[in-house]
C-alpha cells in the first residue's frame, strides 16, 4: 500500500505586546481630549465667524433688513448680526467643546421671533458647524488619537 503522509502541525508563536500596548495607548488618549478641543476651538470659531461674513445659515443666505428699517435707518451700514460674530463663549471638558453666544438676545436672531418693543425678527441661523469643519474635525480627532499608538 502506497506510504500514508502523517498531517503537519504548523504553529505559530504571535507577540501581540506592542498591538496590546499601541491599542491601551490610543484608548487613554481618546478618554482624555481637552487638549485636543483647545486645538480645534480656533478653527469651530472661524467657522462661527465665516457664516456671519457669508450672512448665511444651513439652508442659504438670510433674509435681509426690513424695508421699514431701512426707512427708518437709512445710514445704517453694519453687517447684519455684526456684535454677535464675535461674541462666543467656550467651555472645553474631556468629550466636548460647546461653544455659546455671550449675548443673552441671540437666540432670537438665531431663530427668528418677537423682540423688544414688538418686532419680529426673521430667523438668521448662525450657531451651526458646517459639514466641511465637522469632517475636518472628524478627520483630526481620529488622527490625535492614532498618535498615540
Amino acid at each position: 500500500m502506497a506510504g500514508q503522509v502523517d498531517p503537519l502541525l504548523l504553529t505559530v508563536e504571535l507577540d501581540l505586546r506592542d498591538v496590546l500596548e499601541g491599542m491601551d495607548a490610543m484608548r487613554r488618549r481618546a478618554l482624555e481630549l481637552r487638549e485636543f478641543w483647545e486645538a480645534v476651538k480656533p478653527i469651530a470659531k472661524a467657522d462661527l465667524e465665516q457664516h456671519f461674513e457669508d450672512a448665511e445659515g444651513p439652508d442659504g443666505p438670510w433674509e435681509g433688513r426690513a424695508a421699514t428699517t431701512k426707512e427708518r435707518r437709512p445710514r445704517l451700514r453694519r453687517k447684519l448680526l455684526g456684535r454677535l460674530k464675535t461674541a462666543w463663549r467656550s467651555v472645553i471638558g474631556e468629550h466636548a467643546l460647546v461653544l455659546y453666544p455671550a449675548i443673552f438676545w441671540a437666540g432670537v436672531h438665531d431663530q427668528g421671533g418677537e423682540a423688544g418693543h414688538g418686532a419680529r425678527l426673521p430667523a438668521r441661523p448662525f450657531a451651526w458647524i458646517s459639514d466641511e469643519t465637522q469632517d475636518v474635525v472628524r478627520d483630526a480627532l481620529g488622527d490625535y488619537i492614532a498618535e498615540a499608538w
